[in-house]
């Protein structure tokens, strides 16, 4: 069987679940090639909004199908944002994922996630662009951006949650600070780092293959031992959005980080807002 007709045998899906700031937006559809490989030709895109909304709003009427088409997609949609009139206190973050029959090319900024899992294995993931990574974290030290300590939910099993460090950097937009968890954005009137990361896997043998890509609402509710139904082609984007949003809203066994003993465990939802989740799945054999 050829590479083509093994890649009918694939599913595309979107899912998105507002709870809070509702800037939460995921697209997926298939993009134009000189060859017509439509069934190979896939695409996937998460945007992760913050602030004020025009970046957001922006992307959400955005004709994605046309972008697509583009070799580069993202510096693309980098040169609409910064086209905008003025994004001061406004972003989000971008992550887009195109898959041919030779296999899957990805670019991101920001910490909307992108796994790749081949015969039941996670592959690769990609870097997040936030407090919790530490190599990000000294770039922005370098540039004497100003930092302070944050605490992050932190799934640690199915009944248990806690919390651990992450970092806000003070980023200079236009002249004043801006508080984000983010080290790299969309928005802000480019004044916060764009660069972005890019990655390919080539579809170097035959396998199974999955890709997720999700905004923190969904990667901030998931854990190590999460890894069964996250790899399982069975579960698509519906069904891994449920299962986070279940998550954000039952009461859990907070252990606080500062017990060592964990003498003072109590059960309790989740204090605060709910994030936003947004996911995208691609599952196919290849």
């Amino acid at each position: 069987m050829s590479l083509f007709e093994n890649c009918e045998q694939s599913s595309l899906q979107h899912y998105v679940i507002q709870n809070h700031k509702k800037q939460d937006m995921v697209r997926t559809g298939s993009y134009n090639t000189t060859n017509n490989m439509s069934h190979c030709n896939s695409w996937m895109v998460v945007a992760d909004g913050h602030g004020v909304g025009n970046v957001i709003n922006v992307l959400n009427t955005l004709d994605w199908d046309d972008t697509m088409n583009n070799d580069e997609p993202i510096e693309y949609v980098k040169t609409l944002i910064n086209s905008m009139e003025q994004t001061i206190r406004d972003g989000s973050t971008i992550s887009i994922v195109k898959i041919s029959n030779i296999g899957i090319r990805m670019w991101w900024i920001g910490d909307s996630q992108i796994r790749v899992y081949k015969n039941n294995e996670e592959l690769w993931r990609s870097n997040n662009h936030n407090g919790e990574n530490l190599k990000e974290l000294q770039k922005t030290r370098e540039k004497n951006l100003e930092t302070e300590l944050a605490w992050e939910l932190s799934v640690l099993d199915n009944e248990h949650i806690t919390l651990k460090p992450s970092n806000y950097i003070y980023h200079i937009v236009d002249g004043k600070k801006e508080k984000l968890t983010l080290t790299r954005s969309l928005g802000h009137n480019g004044d916060v780092c764009q660069e972005t990361e890019t990655h390919f896997i080539p579809f170097d043998n035959k396998g199974k293959w999955k890709i997720i890509a999700a905004s923190d609402g969904f990667w901030g509710m998931t854990c190590l031992y999460d890894d069964g139904f996250l790899k399982d082609n069975d579960y698509g984007a519906e069904e891994l959005c449920k299962i986070a949003s279940q998550r954000w809203s039952k009461k859990w066994y907070y252990v606080d980080p500062r017990d060592k003993d964990n003498t003072k465990i109590v059960k309790q939802e989740i204090q605060g807002p709910h994030g936003d989740i947004g996911v995208t799945v691609w599952s196919g054999n290849m």
